[in-house]
């Protein structure tokens, strides 16, 4: 590798040294407005030069210099193997590094596009080529534990390192204990007092602080409680949902959409009885809870009266494939209405319908 300094290029040009300009392809020596920083303040041709839009760097031998070059000032650059002055991301060995668009290279933390990195910093005693590197895998700073992907970008929200999931906050600092995941649910993330536990996973598959986790990690009072009837009729969803499509229907209260699934659930859970709602509420818990990618939804089908009434039931995804399960149709007509897909020959005509999650 080879480092040129321009302290030294200015050592040998007050020594005398004559150089002879290239003449076979036309270049331009950097300026003060060329767009560079760096440049030497002398008659001869040597220092930066531009050739179309690329730029290259020759020192006091009028040689062109490839690899890494040190300028005045803080500024370091890296040419490649033709000696253009490169920009951008780049890997050079094994590691990462960014250079912006007058080819800086970059330290500390850099944001691009919505996303964060960190480059090593380092000062004039740094061995060059140390400073710049992206930093990969977990890092402590300042107190603050963040992660790095292979690439170099900060790990925000939730993140699957090797086999476990862990949680960073906005700013990429690693969060602990309890995380709010909206509609009820909540997760939670091993702190370091948690014994014998890998701190910072996610609690998945397991009940801890008498909570049941399930297998997406989701807790709830409602998750508790599908844990116990899970417990008491098999962990899969045939169980599950004969479970719910063999509640007893009640008309004295309205159960609606705006409930939201899991107070819907809660009440079939402690009443074992409830109408369309109640009943793929207490499904779609269970399925969550088993870590099915499930939906509760919201929709409509023919009434016997005529016209439209409003229902509601479930959607499973599995394999990219969209499977509907009915437990209020199954407890009206006695017909199985597991495991299905829209349009099937002898089941209802769904319309209006969406997700309520």
């Amino acid at each position: 590798m080879q480092i040129c300094c321009g302290h030294r290029a200015r050592t040998m040009l007050l020594c005398g040294l004559f150089f002879i300009l290239l003449t076979a392809v036309p270049v331009t020596t950097a300026s003060a407005d060329s767009g560079v920083n760096e440049h030497y303040e002398s008659d001869n041709d040597f220092g930066w030069r531009k050739v179309g839009k690329k730029w290259f760097y020759y020192d006091e031998s009028d040689r062109m210099v490839k690899g890494w070059l040190w300028g005045y000032g803080d500024n370091i650059y890296y040419l490649d193997k033709t000696g253009e002055r490169v920009s951008g991301f780049r890997t050079i060995g094994k590691d990462t590094y960014y250079f912006d668009g007058e080819g800086r290279l970059q330290t500390g933390w850099v944001k691009l596009k919505k996303k964060r990195y960190y480059f090593q910093e380092g000062d004039e005693d740094a061995d060059i080529g140390e400073i710049g590197k992206a930093r990969t895998g977990w890092y402590v700073k300042d107190g603050k534990r963040y992660h790095f992907a292979k690439d170099g970008e900060l790990a925000v929200g939730e993140t699957k390192i090797g086999k476990a999931v862990y949680y960073f906050k906005k700013s990429g600092e690693q969060r602990l204990g309890w995380v709010n995941a909206g509609n009820g649910s909540k997760r939670y993330y091993y702190t370091q007092s948690d014994k014998g536990k890998k701190w910072g996973r996610m609690a998945a598959n397991t009940t801890y602080k008498n909570h049941y986790f399930a297998k997406n990690g989701l807790t709830s009072k409602t998750m508790t409680a599908c844990k116990k009837i899970l417990d008491q009729v098999g962990w899969n969803l045939r169980s599950a949902y004969n479970w719910s499509a063999g509640l007893s229907y009640s008309g004295r209260e309205i159960y609606l959409e705006s409930w939201g699934s899991e107070k819907l659930a809660q009440q079939g859970f402690e009443r074992h009885s409830g109408n369309c709602y109640v009943m793929a509420a207490t499904f779609y818990e269970m399925a969550q809870c088993m870590g099915y990618d499930a939906h509760q939804i919201a929709g409509a089908v023919p009434s016997r009266r005529g016209g439209l009434t409003n229902h509601s039931w479930v959607e499973i995804v599995e394999d990219g494939q969209v499977w509907v399960y009915d437990p209020n149709c199954t407890m009206e007509t006695g017909v199985d209405r597991f495991h299905f897909q829209y349009g099937t020959p002898g089941t209802w005509r769904y319309s209006e319908y969406h997700r309520m999650n």
